[in-house]
């Protein structure tokens, strides 16, 4: 790999995944993973760049472990021992080689033409390889009648080339010409010549790709095929218009731009006896779509409840004729899953699955699963069942209603996934229903929980209002967190005030706009007052945020005594590293106590929190 492809192949599209990565909203469901899966490629791409950049230094791939170890040590180090001097050194010196791997790779010329990895990438910026190069005889050269042509004579070749063009031996000694500015693009006439004359080829390649070959069969070699013969800096020469053959009997059907294929392959048009008809469709059969991914992954969950023994599948079957709720689900998992399921079977099967929806609700939740499957069912159009949008809907909603994880995965995804702006989306939909039908407020409710973006359509805040004035605590909290993202900070707070419960994302909002003092004192004492309350709650996270604001004095006075209360009660109930670092902090804040403070801390503890 040459410079300017390190460049635009390998640090330029690294630094567009960095700079998207870097701009991911910080409430973007499964940023983390998206964050882990970017950096991902991006060490893939700057690690195997990095090696073919060092191939055209004559340095081995693993010669960038120089760089790796090093910092990987030095990032092991940093988190075990803290700051010390000699980490500071050690990072220096990481530092002096990273920056001489990266003008090595990014800024020194290539070893000039071949080296112990191979050929310089200079004098092969085509994608057409060696293999693929097809020799042609010359129109004045007479091809052996049933015999095959020789391949070219290396040493002719050589000797019918032009005489003025300047070696590689001879450039090396005009260093001014050969050794090419790669900021300016200039480069030795022999790079220039052997890349237009590839060029030059493969163009006409392209153009008459799809003609026939003039040339036998027998002109070719397949298992050494012969190079090209041309003069350098010229495009070959085409074979003569009259030994063309027409070309509308011999088309080559079988050949791709890399295959050239059989050639002079004929092509016999069928008769019309031989002509056969589709044989027509069988109604009878059941409608499966084939080759869905969801449809094979809804099949997966369906043969999660289904059986396969027939003894099995006769015991469920008269259990579930005397009224079994589950015996009836999982006798409607297991032939609806089977292919060759007949639509007797399939219509009881359904109905089986539709008693049970409509039951009243159970305590294993098997209503759940059946609402669910419905909705899966009637979506996707399954077996002898036609998809029916407002059937899924009216299940999926069921289903997320009833607490359904599935069912509100598949659902946000559908209407984060439909388009704002149209007034016949399953969003608004959704919206218009929930106003009159609390089965459907309360699915989406807990669908803001799956997906926040769901929030951004103009009708929700509309909808949250009137769910917060009619006593609604989930509303509550939805409503308080989308104004606080909004800038209204002190409505935000006072909506929060009657919300049950706080997520993550609130408090950390929350704990943002008191450490940058975005509101007034008295707004900032209310927002303390919310996450102090989701702590005597029981909310560890809560408990962390005000172990930090009494530990630096926000919104609260400072106090050692109560952030060691508080970061103690957390740390009881985190465990793995997150834990450890807990206790280190513990430990710290413990050192600025005295033991009366130590003393009326445990109390604390025990009394308040019972640890």
């Amino acid at each position: 790999m040459d410079r300017p492809a390190f460049w635009l192949k390998t640090l330029f599209p690294s630094a567009i995944l960095i700079l998207l990565i870097s701009l991911l909203p910080t409430d973007m469901s499964f940023r983390d993973v998206v964050a882990f899966t970017g950096f991902s490629l991006v060490f893939w791409l700057l690690t195997a760049g990095l090696a073919k950049r060092l191939h055209d230094r004559d340095h081995a791939g693993s010669f960038q472990l120089l760089f790796v170890l090093p910092v990987s040590g030095l990032f092991v180090s940093w988190q075990v021992f803290g700051n010390h001097p000699w980490i500071a050194a050690w990072g220096f010196a990481a530092g002096v080689i990273g920056v001489w791997i990266f003008v090595e790779a990014g800024f020194i010329r290539g070893s000039l033409g071949h080296n112990r990895f191979g050929e310089d990438p200079m004098l092969y910026r085509t994608s057409r390889g060696p293999s693929d190069i097809k020799w042609q005889p010359k129109a004045d050269e007479a091809v052996p009648a049933g015999g095959q042509t020789a391949p070219p004579d290396p040493a002719e070749n050589l000797a019918s080339h032009d005489q003025n063009l300047v070696t590689p031996s001879s450039s090396i000694e005009k260093s001014g010409t050969f050794l090419d500015d790669w900021l300016t693009g200039d480069e030795p006439e022999i790079i220039r010549s052997t890349a237009s004359t590839f060029d030059h080829f493969n163009n006409q390649e392209t153009v008459e790709k799809n003609r026939p070959d003039p040339t036998r069969q027998a002109d070719f070699e397949r298992d050494k095929p012969p190079r090209p013969k041309f003069k350098i800096g010229e495009p070959p020469k085409p074979p003569p218009p009259s030994s063309m053959p027409p070309p509308i009997t011999d088309l080559d059907l079988a050949a791709t731009p890399k295959d050239a294929g059989p050639i002079n392959k004929k092509v016999d048009l069928p008769g019309p006896s031989a002509v056969t008809l589709k044989p027509a469709v069988d109604r009878s059969q059941p409608s499966e779509p084939t080759g869905y991914p969801e449809t094979d992954r809804f099949l997966v969950k369906l043969r999660e409840h289904a059986t396969d023994k027939p003894a099995h599948l006769h015991y469920l079957q008269a259990v579930a004729q005397q009224g079994d709720s589950w015996a009836k689900l999982e006798v409607a998992a297991s032939w609806l899953s089977a292919a060759n399921v007949t639509q007797t079977k399939a219509d009881q099967a359904i109905s089986y699955l539709r008693d049970l929806a409509d039951a009243r609700q159970s305590y294993l939740g098997v209503e759940n699963e059946a609402c669910y499957f419905l909705a899966e069912i009637y979506r996707i159009g399954l077996r002898f069942v036609k998809s029916n949008e407002d059937l899924s809907q009216k299940y999926y909603i069921r289903a997320v209603a009833l607490g359904h994880k599935d069912a509100a995965s598949a659902l946000a995804s559908l209407i984060s996934n439909s388009d704002f702006d149209d007034i016949n989306s399953i969003a608004h939909r959704l919206l218009e229903t929930a106003v009159s039908d609390n089965e459907t407020a309360s699915a989406l409710l807990q669908l803001f929980d799956i997906d926040w973006s769901i929030t951004y359509f103009d009708s929700v805040p509309i909808f949250l209002r009137s769910m917060v004035d009619q006593g609604n605590v989930l509303a509550a909290k939805h409503l308080g967190r989308l104004l606080l993202d909004q800038g209204e900070v002190e409505q935000g707070a006072h909506i929060l005030a009657r919300a049950d419960q706080i997520d993550t994302q609130t408090i950390d909002k929350i704990m943002t706009i008191v450490n940058d003092g975005g509101a007034e004192d008295d707004v900032v004492n209310n927002l303390i007052s919310l996450i102090q309350r989701q702590a005597e709650q029981g909310n560890s996270y809560a408990h962390y945020q005000m172990g930090l604001a009494y530990n630096h004095g926000l919104g609260v006075p400072q106090d050692d005594l109560m952030a060691y209360v508080h970061i103690n009660v957390t740390a009881a109930h985190v465990y793995g590293r997150e834990r450890d670092d807990l206790v280190d902090l513990r430990d710290r804040l413990k050192e600025n106590l005295s033991s009366a403070d130590i003393s009326r801390a445990n109390e604390i503890l025990r009394l308040k929190y019972q640890i």
